[in-house]
């Protein structure tokens, strides 16, 4: 029995998320390898140190437009000047104001890393199939 073109896309997207799952493995080893080596220094020059009293330190991932606050401090200017704004009118000014293009064709080359993209997203929400999954809105990769 031939299969349907929901099983094979299904599987294609699985084998696609194993493979991220199978690099973020080896990157974790990899972190865990150079963590080993700063936990070996610390204890070459204080034998009895506590290293689980020493708490992760929470990562940030930077924006390529944006500095630190900066982006929420705009939505918030945003809102305060016209209360009814929507989502996609505040995006498309601090995109606007920051020089990023707006517009459909280049779009796609100005987004960061990991960007969701839009039509996609619109797409899958609006039930169409053919969307969700076929772009980068599905696992936001």
């Amino acid at each position: 029995m031939s299969e349907s073109h929901v099983i094979s896309g299904l599987k294609a997207k699985r084998a696609e998320i194993a493979g991220h799952i199978r690099e973020l493995d080896k990157q974790a080893k990899a972190w865990r390898v150079r963590l080993s080596h700063i936990d070996a220094s610390i204890k070459l020059f204080a034998p009895d140190a506590d290293l689980t009293a020493i708490k992760p330190k929470r990562t940030r991932h930077k924006s390529y437009y944006f500095k630190h606050g900066e982006q929420t401090r705009m939505i918030l200017d945003a809102l305060r000047e016209r209360p009814g704004i929507t989502a996609t009118e505040i995006a498309t000014a601090l995109l606007t104001l920051k020089g990023v293009p707006t517009d459909p064709e280049t779009v796609g080359e100005a987004q960061e890393p990991g960007a969701i993209d839009a039509a996609d997203f619109e797409a899958c929400r609006a039930g169409d199939a053919g969307g969700c999954g076929g772009g980068r809105a599905a696992m936001g990769d």
